[in-house]
């Protein structure tokens, strides 16, 4: 099965953000491969031509789409392409191999921050194994606009470990609440 890398940009550092997706999408004519997500960002959001890329940008406060994308990581929940449908959840096979996908990606490149903008992703991902999950059972940001801003954190080889937010795709959430959710989330600092 082909697995996507994730994006990462030229002046992206550990203490960077890391944004997610749930999965990219492809007709049967096409074919997948590794650099897909690669290709994605230096096709559709350095050139500010996707929606979906366009709303992260915005949600974010980025204004210029290459300064914007230069200075964070992406990746898709989902290793490989959904083929034909947009709504799909993936198959089986794809579902299955999220835990290990995120926590090998969170390891790589040790975000302070992982925002997951995917109510289907959110479900996939693997239990929180870092000590936010055993302090803050409910991992709900109270200062976030959208009503469930859902947290936890992740261990990884960094000194820190990783807190992980959900949101909504911003299909289906106003850009100002998302934007007023990230603002939240980038200063959240949780007492351990």
């Amino acid at each position: 099965m082909i697995e996507h890398l994730p994006w990462i940009g030229g002046a992206y550092c550990p203490d960077r953000l890391m944004l997610w997706g749930f999965s990219h999408h492809m007709w049967s004519d096409e074919t997948d491969a590794a650099s897909f997500t690669t290709s994605t960002i230096e096709e559709c959001a350095l050139t500010d031509r996707a929606p979906f890329f366009r709303a992260l940008k915005a949600a974010c406060g980025g204004s210029d789409p290459v300064a914007f994308w230069n200075g964070v990581a992406f990746a898709n929940t989902l290793p490989n392409a959904v083929v034909d449908d947009y709504y799909s959840p993936g198959s089986r096979e794809a579902r299955q191999t999220v835990g290990s996908r995120v926590h090998r990606i969170l390891e790589c490149h040790q975000p302070r921050k992982a925002i997951l903008f995917s109510r289907k992703g959110w479900t996939l991902w693997p239990e929180f194994n870092g000590s936010y999950a055993e302090t803050h059972p409910a991992r709900v940001l109270a200062t976030s606009p959208i009503e469930r801003t859902e947290w936890g954190s992740y261990k990884t080889g960094a000194p820190w470990e990783t807190l992980a937010y959900n949101l909504p795709h911003p299909q289906y959430t106003r850009i100002d609440d998302l934007r007023a959710a990230v603002t939240a989330i980038l200063a959240h600092k949780p007492c351990p």
